[in-house]
C-alpha cells in the first residue's frame, strides 16, 4: 500500500509537470496580448512546475513520500487564490472575478484528488479552498468593486463561488467512497480465486 501511494504522488506530481508547462505556454501567449497579466501568470505556473519537478524526483528518490501526501495538496490549493489575486493586482478586481482560470483551478486541483483514495481530502482541500477564495474577495477584491450595482462583484455570489468549492469536495469525498468500495470488491473476488482452503496459488504450472 506504501509504494501504491507513493506511486500515486509521483504520478500526480508528473501531472501537475505537465499542466505547468502547458499553463506556461498559454501564458506567454497571453502575454503578446496583456505582458502586465500574461507575465505574472507565467512566473506562477513556472514556481508550480519547479514544485512538481522538485517533489516528482525526491519521491523517485524515496524520500517525501509522507509529505508529499499532505502537503502538496496544500500547496496545489494555493494556487488558484494566488492566481486570482494576481489578477486583481495585475489586471483589475472586476477582471479576476470574471476570469475562467481560478475557478477552473479550484475544481481541477480538488478532482486531482480523488487519485489518492482518501475521502477527507478533497473535502478538507475545498473547505480551505473557499476560505481562500472568500478572504482574497473580503480583503483586496470587496473594498474596490462593492456598490458598484454588477452582480458577479456581490458577495452573496462569491459566497455560493465559495459554497461550490465545498459541495464538490464533498461529491469527491463521495466518488472516492464509491472507488474504494469498488477496487476491495475487485481485490476480494481475485483473492477469492486465489485461495484454496489454508492454500494460494501463486502460479499455473500447467492446464
Amino acid at each position: 500500500l506504501e509504494n501504491s501511494a507513493v506511486e500515486t504522488e509521483l504520478a500526480l506530481a508528473r501531472v501537475d509537470q505537465l499542466m505547468s508547462l502547458a499553463c506556461i505556454v498559454i501564458a506567454i501567449w497571453f502575454s503578446t496580448i496583456r505582458p502586465s497579466l500574461g507575465l505574472p501568470l507565467a512566473g506562477l505556473c513556472v514556481v508550480m512546475f519547479l514544485v512538481a519537478s522538485g517533489t516528482a524526483t525526491l519521491l523517485q528518490r524515496g524520500r517525501l513520500a509522507g509529505i508529499a501526501a499532505n502537503g502538496l495538496p496544500l500547496v496545489e490549493m494555493t494556487l488558484p487564490g494566488i492566481a486570482l489575486l494576481t489578477m486583481a493586482i495585475a489586471e483589475s478586481p472586476a477582471y479576476a472575478l470574471a476570469s475562467w482560470v481560478p475557478p477552473q483551478m479550484f475544481f481541477l486541483f480538488i478532482a486531482m484528488n480523488i487519485f489518492r483514495l482518501r475521502p477527507w481530502l478533497p473535502v478538507v482541500i475545498g473547505a480551505l479552498g473557499a476560505v481562500e477564495f472568500l478572504a482574497i474577495y473580503g480583503w483586496f477584491i470587496y473594498p474596490q468593486v462593492q456598490g458598484d450595482g454588477v452582480l458577479i462583484h456581490r458577495l452573496d455570489v462569491q459566497i455560493v463561488r465559495a459554497g461550490s468549492l465545498l459541495i464538490v469536495g464533498v461529491a469527491a469525498a463521495l466518488a472516492i467512497l464509491a472507488l474504494r468500495r469498488m477496487i476491495e470488491g475487485a481485490n476480494a473476488e481475485v483473492r477469492s480465486s486465489e485461495l484454496f482452503g489454508k492454500y494460494r496459488m501463486l502460479e499455473k504450472v500447467g492446464i
